[in-house]
């Protein structure tokens, strides 16, 4: 058997069917009963016929909102507290529970002081006895704890009852509801229309400020939002110049935050990066597969790397060797022949878990330390844990279902893909320039570099130190700097600008 459905339409609802112009009297047992204007004739519509017309074409309805109580046309356009938010139905619940219980409260204590007239006041709501004992009642119909005074330095949001005049303005209107009224509606705080809905920013002023954006904001520099407000600041007051000349009021200067907003507005993220940082930058940033689940078991798509880390740079990168003396400059060239090495760190990293699965550190990129990386990866690396003295469990000897790495001199050569093709592997050539490709290993290693550098920077603390002991004194430039012209141009420095120099 087919079920026909059937539509609950308010009386007076015109529809336009077949030419004729119809309006719906009332929905009966057997279908609705319609009035035909024009030939003063009633007739009824069963519910299957009804829905045979509705599907043809031609069929208009024009529906007939009823009369709104002052509880709905209250909420504006959303009619009902149930288009409200979550945290407004919460806030109404809270009010129609502790409305609900002060009716009882005060049922309560007319039959105990047998007087029919009694009657809640602002000042009886206050009384510490009264509120406690309509906070025990409406504690029960809200289901959740309601506190008696307000909390003060809480995180999260609370139940806390208000002042008797507020409790009472509630209340009041409660007893005043219909019975047809739902007391939600009524209850249900106005949160949707706080704020101010017009713009208090000109047509004009937005034009300046989407000119200083174009002008100064866009650029492969990266400016800074005050250097796009400094530039904002200078077209406004030549503005208000014309416009004093004109007979106009001036133009008021927005906020910093103001001018971020309308840039937002302008932009999207990704043009904002595309216009300041470039199409590379972008496309690794936001491009397709930053955000795939490329693998799921382990070892199923590993990342392997190599980096060259710098122990000390020059002082040459920063022009400063000029101005040492020559006593400092033999020191320094001493011992810069003993710690100044380079060290080729190689990683293999674990997409699935993002832990690495072997780590080697070699004096010079090279087959052999390659695979000995790899040789790592398949074993056993308890004695790695003993020796560092990890705290957590290494990851068990496995097998590396595809390998991506990128031109380096030890990682591209016949004798490793040979080796892991031997063990089934699958071996994956990564762009270089492409962060999305081995993001796991560019950023391991760049933080590995950044530790050895701080590591770096604390051993030319100590040497300085040492140079102040023997009675060598360095100039203010270096001195303050704690070394900066020895270490930190290694942080500005790509690894091939760095060997030039070294």
């Amino acid at each position: 058997m087919k079920l026909v459905p059937q539509y609950a339409f308010d009386p007076g609802t015109q529809v336009s069917l077949h030419g004729r112009e119809l309006i719906i009297a009332q929905v009966t047992a057997n279908g609705y009963e319609v009035v035909d204007a024009e030939r003063q004739t009633i007739e009824v519509i069963s519910f299957a016929q009804w829905m045979s017309y509705l599907k043809m074409p031609g069929t208009a309805i024009e529906y007939v909102q009823g009369p709104l109580s002052a509880a709905q046309a209250r909420l504006g356009e959303l009619r009902s507290s149930a288009n409200t938010s979550e945290a407004s139905q919460q806030e109404a619940m809270f009010r129609f529970s502790l409305c609900t219980a002060m009716r009882l409260h005060e049922q309560q204590l007319r039959d105990e002081y047998g007087d029919p007239s009694f009657h809640l006041s602002n000042n009886k709501m206050n009384d510490p006895e009264n509120r406690k004992s309509v906070r025990n009642i409406a504690q029960t119909l809200f289901g959740q704890r309601i506190y008696l005074h307000r909390r003060m330095g809480e995180k999260y949001k609370h139940w806390e009852m208000k002042s008797g005049r507020c409790l009472m303005d509630d209340y009041r209107i409660f007893l005043s509801l219909p019975d047809d009224v739902d007391p939600l509606d009524a209850l249900v705080p106005l949160n949707h229309k706080k704020g101010n809905r017009v713009s208090r920013i000109s047509c004009r002023l937005r034009e300046l400020m989407t000119e200083a954006w174009e002008e100064v904001g866009l650029d492969s520099k990266q400016p800074y939002t005050s250097n796009v407000y400094a530039f904002l600041e200078t077209r406004v007051t030549e503005e208000n110049w014309l416009r004093k000349r004109n007979g106009l009021g001036k133009l008021v200067v927005p906020s910093q935050k103001t001018l971020k907003a309308h840039r937002e507005m302008l932009l999207s993220p990704t043009e904002y990066l595309m216009a300041t940082h470039g199409d590379k930058y972008a496309q690794n940033k936001r491009g397709r597969g930053s955000t795939d689940l490329t693998a799921a078991s382990v070892a199923e798509i590993c990342e392997i790397d190599e980096c060259k880390a710098s122990l000390v740079a020059s002082a040459k990168a920063k022009d400063n060797w000029e101005n040492l003396s020559s006593a400092v400059q033999d020191v320094l060239e001493e011992i810069d022949e003993e710690i100044r090495k380079r060290l080729v760190i190689i990683v293999i990293i674990c997409v699935a878990t993002r832990m690495p699965l072997a780590w080697v550190i070699s004096d010079a990129p090279k087959t052999e330390a390659t695979l000995a990386a790899y040789r790592m990866a398949t074993r056993d690396k308890h004695r790695e844990k003993i020796i560092y003295g990890c705290e957590g469990d290494p990851v068990p000897a496995c097998g590396l279902g595809m390998i991506k790495n990128d031109n380096g001199t030890g990682l591209r050569n016949v004798a490793v893909k040979s080796a892991l093709l031997g063990t089934g592997s699958a071996v994956t050539d990564v762009c270089v320039n492409a962060a999305t490709h081995k993001a796991l290993g560019q950023r391991a290693l760049l933080s590995t570099r950044k530790a050895l550098l701080k590591k770096t920077m604390d051993l030319a603390n100590e040497v300085r130190g040492l140079l102040k002991i023997f009675g060598v004194r360095l100039p203010r430039t270096v001195k303050h700097g704690s070394f900066d012209g020895l270490v930190r141009p290694m942080i500005e420095m790509d690894d091939t600008d760095a060997l030039k120099i070294i």
